[in-house]
């Protein structure tokens, strides 16, 4: 099977999207094959979606986000990993074997490789797909966001799909459905997901609900806020909460929190123009000065600095 063609890294402010997820700002030795596939599975594969992705050996992304619950397994390489969310920095590992989950709407404001290039299986489990090896009528699952675990018969189910997928399918469907429905029992008991039947399509946070949240945003900009925290306040699970929130405010709970505090930001600008930019940062949420000025140029076009003297 062909690898296909790569892009080139693009330049910051610039989208990458996949069907696997999104990023903005693509830096590092390894830019030009991040969020990108290797190898993906043929169309005529009736498993879960599944692709083959580089594990970077030096990569800087911002605004990393997942399409869809997702379970992610290292085939090679190894190395550090560093997940920035406000102000909070998550540092991880990467090695063989080991393996992430990542539930509906996992998102980070910036993630940073280092270490020796490998490879890693991606595999997806959207509502359709999980509600057909199901039969529950588009059932979803609800996974957990779980990080370095190790579990050799995740890894062995994984790396079995993988290599059936990636030579077409010899053995069937019911060889691939078959090892697909064992991983999602496995997850299931073993691992926290849950599944159940499918949440309406187009339901939308109600008023009050959106009126909440807006409040709670405003209160809690220099917070480190999260979707499983929004969704609590919501009474939503944290996967239907995301698409409800989506539907609602026209853009991800993180884009929203964004927005935000570049409002906020441009307010304090306006009220102080002499307010150093480190302070604002700290003020809003942001990690650090030149996290802030990121982001800063990217709602608004150009740098704080150049905004308040414009």
């Amino acid at each position: 099977m062909a690898s296909p063609d790569l892009l080139p890294a693009p330049s910051a402010g610039t989208r990458r999207a996949t069907a696997w997820g999104s990023c903005v700002g693509v830096s590092g030795t390894d830019a030009d094959q991040v969020m990108l596939p290797l190898l993906s599975a043929p169309p005529a594969w009736t498993g879960l979606p599944m692709t083959l992705h580089l594990l970077p050996g030096d990569a800087v992304v911002a605004q990393m986000q997942m399409c869809h619950p997702s379970l992610a397994v290292a085939r090679s390489g190894r190395g550090k990993r560093c997940y920035t969310t406000g102000r909070r920095a998550l540092d991880l590992d990467a090695s063989p074997g080991m393996f992430e989950l990542y539930g509906a709407g996992f998102c980070v404001d910036e993630a940073r490789w280092q270490g020796q290039r490998g490879e890693v299986v991606a595999l997806q489990l959207p509502a359709a797909h999980v509600g057909a090896l199901l039969q529950g009528d588009g059932a979803v699952l609800a996974l957990p966001t779980r990080h370095e675990l190790f579990d050799a018969r995740v890894t062995d189910l994984v790396l079995q799909l993988w290599d059936e997928a990636s030579q077409g399918g010899p053995h069937g469907r019911l060889y691939a459905q078959g090892l697909s429905l064992a991983l999602l029992g496995w997850l299931t008991s073993e691992h926290g997901a849950r599944t159940g039947p499918p949440e309406r399509a187009q339901a939308r946070l109600s008023p009050a609900q959106c009126s909440t949240l807006r409040e709670y945003i405003d209160a809690h900009l220099a917070s480190d806020l999260s979707v499983d925290d929004l969704a609590l306040l919501a009474g939503l699970s944290a996967a239907h909460f995301a698409r409800a929130f989506k539907r609602s405010f026209d853009r991800s709970p993180h884009a929203y929190v964004t927005a935000r505090r570049i409002q906020r930001a441009c307010q304090l600008l306006r009220a102080d123009p002499r307010t150093p930019l480190a302070q604002l940062a700290d003020q809003l949420g942001f990690a650090s000065q030149s996290h802030f000025t990121q982001a800063f140029r990217r709602v608004m076009g150009v740098t704080p600095g150049r905004w308040r003297t414009g």
